[in-house]
């Protein structure tokens, strides 16, 4: 939820609960981590997909292409996976 806020420069407007209802539903079982090829980056990737939502009015002016790269190359999700134990990634309900 800080990683969207940070994006947006605006606090998220989901709960904790919502959070977790949206992560139950749609992001457990996700066999992989989310990754941008190399070959994404520049004006006929990102950017220019960008350019296009942004033209659309699909996605706000005030984002720019470096804000969604740095978004993406979020090291946790790795760090996290390479220690399932630590982190406790089988049991997604810690207090049970």
């Amino acid at each position: 939820m800080a990683d969207g806020a940070k994006l947006t420069g605006r606090p998220t407007r989901a709960s904790v609960a919502q959070a977790v209802d949206i992560t139950r539903a749609e992001l457990l079982d996700v066999p992989a981590i989310p990754m941008i090829p190399a070959s994404a980056h520049g004006m006929h990737g990102l950017r220019g997909k960008l350019t296009l939502l942004q033209r659309l009015g699909k996605v706000p002016n005030t984002i720019n292409s470096d804000q969604i790269e740095r978004a993406f190359s979020y090291t946790g999700l790795h760090d996290v996976l390479t220690d399932p134990a630590k982190y406790r990634l089988n049991n997604f309900d810690y207090d049970r």
